[in-house]
C-alpha cells in the first residue's frame, strides 16, 4: 500500500506544471522599460494559454519581449493581439501557448 501511495504521488508530481518556472522564463524575457500589469495562465485540458498585458516605454522594449518569447522553445503561437499608444507609452497584449512538456515537475 505504501509503495502504491509513493507511486501515485510521483505520478501526480510528474504531471503537474511548474508554474514558478514559467514565470521565471517570462521574467527572463522581460526587458527594463517594460511593465507587465497582468499575467494570465489558463490551463484547459492540459493546454496552458498565456496572456500578457502591459506597457512598454518604447517599441524596442515591446519588440524585445515579443521576439524573445518567439525564439524561446518554451512558448509557441506567440502573437501580439493588441497594441495602442496612450500618453506616450505603448499598451499591449501578447498571447501564447506554453509548451508544458518543458515545465513538468520532477
Amino acid at each position: 500500500k505504501f509503495q502504491l501511495q509513493l507511486l501515485t504521488i510521483r505520478n501526480i508530481r510528474s504531471e503537474s506544471t511548474d508554474y514558478q518556472l514559467i514565470f521565471k522564463k517570462i521574467a527572463d524575457q522581460t526587458p527594463n522599460g517594460l511593465t507587465l500589469n497582468n499575467v494570465n495562465l489558463e490551463n484547459s485540458k492540459g493546454r496552458v494559454s498565456l496572456r500578457l498585458n502591459g506597457i512598454a516605454q518604447t517599441n524596442n522594449h515591446l519588440s524585445t519581449l515579443l521576439f524573445g518569447l518567439k525564439e524561446d522553445n518554451n512558448f509557441s503561437d506567440v502573437t501580439l493581439t493588441g497594441v495602442s499608444l496612450e500618453q506616450g507609452v505603448t499598451n499591449f497584449t501578447i498571447t501564447a501557448i506554453v509548451n508544458t512538456g518543458n515545465f513538468k515537475k520532477l
